[in-house]
């Protein structure tokens, strides 16, 4: 378990910390002249760069699945 939080932390923060200094980018996306935007083609806030971390860490470790019924 140990493993999974130190994983956690080093992906959410590498995303973060380049998504919010780097204006969207990460080394990757700025190699393939990349960045994210908001829905109105300005930079996302850090609330949204925090949101859309998480999420992407939600989709990862918590996939959908039906539920055990029974």
């Amino acid at each position: 378990s140990l493993a999974i939080v130190l994983s956690f932390g080093i992906r959410g923060f590498y995303f973060i910390f380049f998504e919010l200094r780097w204006q969207g980018t990460t080394p990757g996306k700025r190699l393939l002249g990349l960045r994210v935007i908001d829905r109105h083609g300005g930079r996302l806030r850090p609330g949204a760069i925090f949101a859309r971390n998480l999420m992407r860490e939600v989709e990862l470790f918590m996939p959908i699945t039906p539920a055990d019924v029974g």
